[in-house]
C-alpha cells in the first residue's frame, strides 16, 4: 500500500524543516510540500503512483481543510484516503509541537493499513513466527535472556533459524556444529558464513535465496549463517540487503512444510531502519537495561514510535533485565 504525507504551510522555514523530518521518519512514505498558490510545491508528478492514502499535515491557522482537499483531489483523483492532521496542536499558535503530529499520523496509518491489507496466507507452516529482539543492554544479559526463551522456540519448531543483526563485536561467541544433513532436498552450497550469505543475496537481489543453504547449527540449536568473515559486519551492506535477508528467512516459514520459527536479533540500527525491520515481526520484544541510563530514558519516545508503527496483529513487550 503506496501511502503518502502532505504537507500545507504557508512558512518555507517550517515547510522545509518538517519535510526533511517526515523523510527520516517514513522513508517508505512519499512526501511532498503543496502549495495552494500554484498545486505544486516538491511534487514530482511523473516519479510517485497515486497514493492509497495521503496524511495531509497543514497549517490550521491558515487553511481550510475543504479548500486542500479540493486542491489534493485535483492532483491525485479523488480515489485516495485522506486524512488531516493539524500542524499546531496546542492552545498557543505560536506552538508547534511535532512528535504530536507523528503520534497523529502513525496512529492514523495503522488504522488505515488494517483496513486495507490483504488477508494473512495461512499453509500447513502458520505456526512458524517471527520473533524479533531490540536489545539496550549488554551482550551478557541479552545471552542469558536468549538462553531462557530457546527451549519453547526451539520445541515448537521443527527448524529454528536465528539472525544477527548488530556491530561484529557485540556478536556472542558461537560454536557450530558441521552443515546438517538431515534436512530433505538440502543444496550442496557452502554453509556457515554470513559474508557468502550476504553477497549472494546483494549479487542476486532479484532471485529467491535459499537461507538454509548458509546456515550450520550453533551450540544452542539454531540453524545460523554466522559469523562474518573478519573485518566484516551486517552494516556493510545496503539495508534493502538486509530487508531481502529477512524476506528470504520468513520464505522458510511460509513456503516450507518443515515447521520453522525464525528469532532476529538486532541491535544499534538507526530508529527508521528499526521500525521497518519491527513491521516483519510477529512478535517484537525490547530487552532494557536495569540501570536506567540517560540514555534509556532517551529511548522512551522512540519506542513509544516503534510499538504505535506496528501492525495490529504484531505482540509487543519491553523487559528490564
Amino acid at each position: 500500500m503506496a501511502s503518502a504525507i502532505v504537507t500545507v504551510i504557508e512558512d518555507r522555514y517550517i515547510e522545509k524543516a518538517a519535510v526533511d523530518r517526515l523523510k527520516v521518519l517514513f522513508p517508505n512514505h512519499y512526501i511532498f510540500a503543496l502549495h495552494l498558490s500554484d498545486e505544486n510545491g516538491f511534487i514530482d508528478y511523473e516519479t510517485i503512483k497515486i497514493p492509497t492514502s495521503i496524511h495531509i499535515i497543514f497549517d490550521n491557522t491558515k487553511y481550510d481543510k475543504s479548500e486542500i482537499e479540493d486542491s489534493v483531489n485535483n492532483i491525485f483523483g479523488n480515489k485516495a484516503h485522506i486524512l488531516f492532521h493539524k500542524l499546531r496542536t496546542k492552545e498557543s499558535a505560536d506552538c508547534i509541537y511535532f512528535p504530536d503530529i507523528v503520534d497523529s499520523v502513525l496512529t492514523s496509518e495503522k488504522t488505515i493499513s488494517d483496513f486495507y491489507s490483504d488477508p494473512p496466507c495461512l499453509t500447513d507452516n502458520s505456526l512458524g513466527r517471527t520473533n524479533i529482539l531490540f536489545v539496550f543492554t549488554s551482550v551478557e544479559n541479552r545471552e542469558k535472556y536468549i538462553q531462557e526463551i530457546s527451549s519453547e522456540l526451539l520445541s515448537n519448531a521443527e527448524i529454528s533459524i536465528r539472525l544477527n543483526l548488530m556491530p561484529d563485536y557485540k556478536w556472542p561467541a558461537f560454536t557450530f556444529c558441521s552443515p546438517s544433513t538431515e534436512l530433505k532436498n538440502r543444496s550442496e552450497a557452502e554453509s556457515g558464513s554470513f559474508t557468502r550469505l550476504m553477497q549472494t543475496i546483494e549479487n542476486n537481489y532479484n532471485e529467491n535465496i535459499k537461507i538454509l543453504d548458509y546456515c550450520s547449527m550453533d551450540n544452542i540449536g539454531y540453524m545460523n549463517p554466522g559469523p562474518f568473515n573478519p573485518g566484516d559486519e551486517i552494516f556493510n551492506y545496503h539495508f534493502d540487503s538486509v530487508l531481502k535477508l529477512i524476506d528470504s528467512a520468513q520464505n522458510q516459514l511460509n513456503c516450507s512444510s518443515i515447521t520453522t520459527n525464525l528469532l532476529i536479533v538486532v541491535q544499534d540500527y538507526r530508529r527508521n531502519e528499526a521500525r521497518m525491520i519491527a513491521q516483519k515481526a510477529d512478535n517484537v520484544t525490547v530487552l532494557l537495561s536495569h540501570d536506567g541510563s540517560a540514555n534509556q530514558r532517551f529511548l522512551t519516545e522512540e519506542l513509544s514510535l516503534l510499538q504505535k508503527s506496528l501492525p495490529t496483529a504484531t505482540s509487543y513487550k519491553q523487559l528490564i533485565i
